[in-house]
């Protein structure tokens, strides 16, 4: 018979991480092996030296192995490896909502990754918090703006990109950590065309 005692929530925190991230290096390892569609999935880790093995999971803080998961993520994504990155990003949430001390960073990589997983309401919940936290966040900005892209809402884009437009030099001269670790994707984001809304003329 057991005790009858129920683990922590730190303890049960710990299970499901170590569950998780066990996954993770198996996935890992199978990617010189396993066909995503038609590609190989190639394991490489993203910061590791360019090798193929895996990395030492054990040794990295709760952050770095959802920053990791995260990294997984868009790598794949990047290489049109569609299912690796829906994979990868399912559990890079999970590893972030394992996190008791979330940032703004935090909730806008959760964000991309819940788009890449396909879930535009977990997405569009994150940009609105970011927003709602700091109405001239960029990254929520250009959050707000995918999210609405992704649910065909072409208003709602161009409102958001309007408004990053209209923000942008400003908001820069903050220098916020994740202005600066997130800068490619801000100067792209900033570059690309006014999303069309639909005229209002009947």
């Amino acid at each position: 018979m057991g005790s009858g005692r129920s683990l922590p929530p730190w303890g049960v925190a710990g299970l499901i991480g170590l569950v998780a991230f066990s996954v993770f290096a198996l996935a890992w390892s199978w990617g010189s092996s396993r066909n995503d569609g038609n590609q190989t999935v190639v394991a490489t880790p993203v910061d590791a030296g360019g090798g193929s093995r895996p990395p030492d999971l054990a040794s990295m803080t709760p952050r770095e192995r959802a920053e990791r998961l995260y990294d997984r993520s868009m790598l794949a994504k990047e290489s049109g490896k569609v299912d690796s990155a829906t994979f990868f990003a399912t559990m890079a949430v999970q590893a972030y909502d394992a996190l008791s001390d979330k940032t703004l960073d935090d909730r806008y990589d959760v964000g991309r990754l819940a788009l890449v997983a396909g879930n535009i309401p977990r997405a569009r919940a994150e940009s609105d918090t970011i927003l709602a936290a700091r109405p001239t966040h960029l990254l929520g900005l250009i959050l707000s703006e995918d999210v609405a892209v992704a649910a065909g809402d072409r208003t709602r884009a161009s409102t958001a990109h309007r408004k990053l437009l209209e923000v942008a030099a400003a908001e820069r001269q903050v220098a916020l950590p994740e202005y600066s670790s997130h800068a490619t994707e801000l100067t792209a984001a900033i570059a690309r065309p006014v999303p069309v809304a639909p005229s209002s003329r009947k």
